[in-house]
């Protein structure tokens, strides 16, 4: 059991996040931190896209969270 999991990946650089692109398990999450989703694309101190997937256990089952970017 894990409490309180955010996931972060970062942005590689030479590379442009593909908004509204963020899915957890196939579902669409927004780009905006401010509303009630768990996901969110952090602008600063470094690109990221970040999954607040709270409480997991081993009967969660796998989580797959997905972005697209486009190579600049």
């Amino acid at each position: 059991s894990a409490t309180a999991v955010v996931f972060s990946d970062a942005i590689p650089t030479r590379t442009t996040y593909v908004p509204a692109s963020l899915r957890l398990n196939g579902a669409p999450l927004t780009d905006d931190a401010a509303d009630a989703d768990a996901g969110s694309l952090q602008t600063a101190p470094t690109r990221a896209v970040r999954v607040a997937l709270g409480a997991i256990t081993q009967s969660s089952g796998p989580q797959t969270i997905t972005f697209d970017v486009t190579i600049d």
